[in-house]
C-alpha cells in the first residue's frame, strides 16, 4: 500500500500499487505527489520506468537515471504511416490517402513484409525507378520518401539501445520529450512496453503526459500496448501509472482497468463534469472540483472516494541521491552511479562540489 494523503479528519488514505492514473491542470501538484508515490513504490521492492513526455520540459530529470531510447522498429503500414506524418508541417500531416502506398512499401500481403526502416526506404527507392509508375503514384511514392529521409535523419541524432538497460538501478527514465515526432515518442513507448511486459517483473510504467498517448480520437502506436499493460501487467506485477492536466479524451479502452483514480482541480467545465463522473461516490460536485486547492486531490477506488491533501515533503527528503544527479556530470555522474559504500559517497560530493565550483 502506498500513502497519497490524509483527509480533513486526519484519516490516512492509501492506494494498492495498480495501475492507477494522477490527472489535473497544471500546478495542482502531480509531479510531486508522482515522486512521493515513487518514493514509496521503491522501498517496497519495485522499479520504476519513466517516459518523461512533456514538450515543455522534463518534469522528473532530477530523479533517477537517464537511460537511452529503446526502439523495435514496426512496418506495420499504419504505425509507420504516423511516424511519417509526425515529420510534417502542422496542418499537413495527415497522409490517410497513401494508405495503399503504405501498405505496399510495409507489408503487401504477399508474405514478405520489410523487415525494418532500411528495407522499406529500398522498396521506395524501387518504386521510383519504376518507369511504370507515374503521376499520381508516383508523386505519392517520391512524397513519403522525401518524409522518409526526414525521419532517417530525426533518429540518426539520438541513441537507442538493444534492450532496457538501468544499470541496477531502481529508477530510470527515458527523456521522449526530446523528439518532436509525437508518434515516434509512441514508438519507444510501446517497444519499451513490450519490453517491460516480456522480461521485467515488478515495475511501475510512469506514462507522463498520457493523454497524447491514449487519445480517443487520434492514433498513436503506444495506444494498444498501453492497454496490453493494463490487462496483462498484473501477472508479472508490471503496472501502469497515467499522468496529465485531464481525462477528457482518454480512451475509454484505457480507462476501463485503471481502478485508482486521483484527481486534482480542473476549471474548465466539462473536464471537471469528467472527473465528477469518475468518482465511485459523487463525494464532489462539479463547481467544488473546479474550487480545489494546490495539493488536494479526490482519491476514488472501486470501494471509496476521498478528498485529502498531499503531505508537504521536499523532494530531497523523498530522494536523497536525485539532488546531486542533476549537479554531476561525466566522469562524476559514472562515480556518482557505481558508489556502494559511505566512503565513495565522500568521494563523490567532493567532486560535486568541485563541479559547482566551476559553474
Amino acid at each position: 500500500m502506498i500513502h497519497v494523503g490524509d483527509t480533513q479528519e486526519s484519516e490516512r488514505v492509501e492506494i494498492p500499487i495498480f495501475h492507477t492514473g494522477v490527472f489535473g491542470q497544471s500546478g495542482v501538484g502531480k509531479t510531486k505527489l508522482l515522486k512521493y508515490m515513487i518514493s514509496q513504490v521503491v522501498n517496497e521492492g519495485y522499479s520504476v520506468l519513466i517516459f518523461d513526455a512533456k514538450i515543455t520540459g522534463p518534469e522528473f530529470e532530477d530523479i533517477g537515471l537517464e537511460i537511452p531510447f529503446y526502439l523495435e522498429e514496426s512496418t506495420d503500414p499504419d504505425v509507420f504511416r504516423s511516424l511519417i506524418e509526425g515529420m510534417r508541417p502542422r496542418g499537413k500531416g495527415n497522409m490517410e490517402r497513401y494508405r495503399g502506398g503504405f501498405i505496399e512499401v510495409c507489408d503487401p500481403g504477399d508474405g514478405k513484409p520489410a523487415k525494418d526502416f532500411k528495407e522499406i526506404g529500398e522498396r521506395l527507392d524501387e518504386k521510383l525507378t519504376d518507369k511504370k509508375i507515374r503521376g499520381y503514384t508516383r508523386s505519392m511514392y517520391s512524397e513519403i520518401k522525401r518524409d522518409y529521409r526526414k525521419l532517417m535523419e530525426l533518429l540518426s541524432d539520438h541513441k537507442f539501445a538493444p534492450e532496457v538497460m538501468g544499470g541496477g538501478e531502481k529508477i530510470i527514465r527515458m527523456p521522449t520529450w526530446k523528439l518532436p515526432n509525437l508518434n515516434l515518442q509512441g514508438l519507444i513507448v510501446a517497444s519499451t512496453t513490450e519490453y517491460a511486459l516480456k522480461y521485467l517483473r515488478k515495475v511501475i510504467v510512469l506514462v507522463d503526459e498520457a493523454p497524447n498517448f491514449v487519445s480517443q480520437k487520434e492514433f498513436n502506436p503506444a495506444k494498444s500496448s498501453l492497454q496490453r499493460l493494463d490487462a496483462q501487467g498484473r501477472k508479472g506485477e508490471v503496472f501502469g501509472w497515467y499522468s496529465g492536466q485531464t481525462i477528457t479524451g482518454f480512451d475509454k479502452a484505457n480507462m476501463k482497468n485503471l481502478w485508482y483514480w486521483i484527481m486534482g482541480r480542473e476549471m474548465e467545465r466539462n473536464e471537471a463534469k469528467d472527473v465528477y463522473e469518475t468518482q465511485s461516490s459523487k463525494v464532489l460536485k462539479i463547481d467544488e472540483i473546479k474550487t480545489l486547492k494546490v495539493r488536494q486531490f479526490i482519491v476514488s477506488t472501486p470501494d471509496i472516494t476521498k478528498l485529502v491533501t498531499v503531505p508537504k515533503i521536499e523532494e530531497k527528503e523523498l530522494f536523497p541521491r536525485g539532488s546531486w544527479e542533476g549537479l554531476i556530470r561525466g566522469t562524476e555522474q559514472e562515480a556518482y552511479q557505481r558508489a556502494p559504500s559511505p566512503e565513495d559517497w565522500e568521494d563523490v560530493y567532493q567532486r560535486a562540489e568541485e563541479v559547482l565550483s566551476k559553474a
